[in-house]
């Protein structure tokens, strides 16, 4: 979420107290920004350290499971959009085959990050994080730092993080922090 400098507009009266009508979030990037993909495959001889790189990706090789994981950015050029991923994927390969390797059978993802971020006011981006911080996750525990401008679902046995939202424009440095 990206603060903004847009006011929420007074609209209508009550004898008692105004409405607010909040101003329409608007989409400025949505996409995939990291994945991880699972090969079955078997290797002529185990690589020599066990995080290594295959193209722009950093690989892992899990012997006992005959398993070779590739994570990284499916695009070049920040967020990879959806259609773009059949073509991320045929990259990949190729840079199996010129690592000299190609996997027997894709075995899935293991980790696929989606994102959007979204312009609202400053108002109605606090509103959300409260919102989002207060929610019951099933098997997730909130991590919430500030007031909050990072939510965090964690898994409750362990410290995997399954889900985040947080403040885009304090993260970058590009905004105001709430105040």
């Amino acid at each position: 979420m990206t603060a903004s400098t847009d006011a929420v507009r007074q609209v209508g009266s009550s004898s008692t107290r105004p409405s607010l009508q909040p101003e329409t979030p608007r989409v400025t990037e949505a996409g995939v920004d990291t994945w991880r993909l699972l090969f079955r495959t078997t290797l002529d001889r185990p690589p020599e350290s066990p995080i290594f790189e295959v193209g722009r990706y950093r690989a892992q090789w899990f012997a006992g499971h005959s398993v070779l994981a590739l994570e990284g950015h499916p695009s070049r050029d920040g967020l990879a959009e959806p259609w773009g991923l059949e073509s991320a994927y045929q990259e990949v390969l190729s840079d199996l085959r010129d690592w000299g390797h190609v996997p027997t059978a894709f075995a899935g993802l293991a980790r696929l990050d989606s994102t959007v971020t979204q312009r609202m006011s400053r108002h109605e981006g606090k509103a959300v994080l409260a919102g989002l911080a207060a929610l019951d996750v099933p098997a997730c525990d909130p991590v919430v730092r500030g007031k909050p401008h990072s939510i965090a679902y964690v898994h409750v046995s362990g410290k995997r993080v399954l889900g985040r939202a947080y403040d885009k424009g304090r993260e970058a440095g590009t905004a105001k922090a709430w105040s």
